[in-house]
């Protein structure tokens, strides 16, 4: 069975301490990473057990899905419309400046890393 990202997110989404989430995957020159961005809710702080957490419910709902790098972030980039920013943030992680419009997004603020 082939995932894709809707059906993290909604496994992420049963996570208590996940508020919200976006992965991307980036290529960059040694390697393609599978990256795993994380809003917590109310001032919790992502630690090793909190990483182990979401990776182990990736790993027990679907084998082979597991970020090799979680990050926390304040926010989640979404377009005007409602789509999460996949692509554009991981052109920005990859140092790529001119991936996104900040016009066409809902919070400008979530692209800054």
């Amino acid at each position: 069975m082939r995932i894709g990202t809707a059906e993290i997110y909604r496994s992420l989404a049963l996570l208590p301490e996940v508020e919200d989430s976006l992965i991307v995957n980036l290529d960059i020159a040694v390697a393609v990473l599978h990256a795993l961005f994380v809003k917590l809710r109310g001032g919790l702080q992502l630690d090793a057990a909190l990483i182990e957490r979401i990776r182990g419910k990736l790993r027990s709902e679907y084998s082979r899905a597991c970020s090799d790098i979680i990050y926390q972030i304040a926010d989640i980039a979404y377009t005007l419309t409602g789509k999460r920013m996949e692509v554009p943030v991981a052109l920005l992680r990859a140092c790529r400046s001119k991936a996104a419009n900040r016009d066409a997004v809902a919070e400008s603020a979530a692209l800054v890393f």
